[in-house]
């Protein structure tokens, strides 16, 4: 004997099911994009020349660094800016 509670387990099971299939869809794709994203990070690291401008990133980032005139935007709304670099050499 089929009762609603039955077919109302029924559809849950269908729609977790759906919900599941959609999960695993936007990890695949999220994993996909940032694989995209290192593997273009790789390819500018090449073994005869290094990107200058993913250099400076690496290496400003490494170091905490910024030049004078920039402005940090944090991402991160808990992140507090970085602070200017020393200036060198007595420069305003």
């Amino acid at each position: 004997m089929k009762t609603k509670f039955a077919d109302y387990e029924g559809q849950s099971e269908k729609y977790y099911a759906e919900m599941l299939d959609r999960f695993k869809d936007q990890a695949r794709k999220a994993v996909t994009k940032k694989q995209n994203e290192l593997q273009n990070r790789v390819n500018l690291l090449g073994r005869q020349r290094v990107d200058p401008d993913l250099a400076d990133e690496y290496v400003r980032e490494k170091l905490g660094v910024m030049h004078p005139d920039e402005i940090a935007i944090p991402m991160d709304p808990a992140e507090k800016p970085a602070a200017p670099a020393p200036k060198a050499d007595g420069q305003r």
